[in-house]
């Protein structure tokens, strides 16, 4: 199943702050590496959808892979096509 865009945000707001939290940076230090205010960062943790313009600069600060980032998968995780098709 797909997930629904509201089951997508609340993943991806789950992610974001795993994410941070695994860095041990505040959500100030987050904000600041991302280039964009405080109150802004919160509201992406707490309820506004995260704009797909900071996918690649939020891999990019926190080391970590874009495909995970956007879908919370590893690319290990990911099945050959042809085992997805049989």
């Amino acid at each position: 199943d797909a997930p629904t865009a509201s089951r997508y945000n609340a993943d991806f707001r789950s992610r974001l702050i795993a994410i941070r939290e695994s860095l041990k940076w505040t959500q100030d230090d987050m904000a600041k590496a991302l280039g964009i205010s405080l109150d802004r960062y919160k509201k992406y943790e707490s309820r506004s959808k995260f704009p797909p313009y900071l996918y690649e600069k939020l891999a990019l600060v926190t080391h970590r892979d874009l495909f995970y980032v956007v879908t919370g998968k590893n690319v290990r995780q990911l099945r050959p096509v042809a085992a997805v098709i049989e």
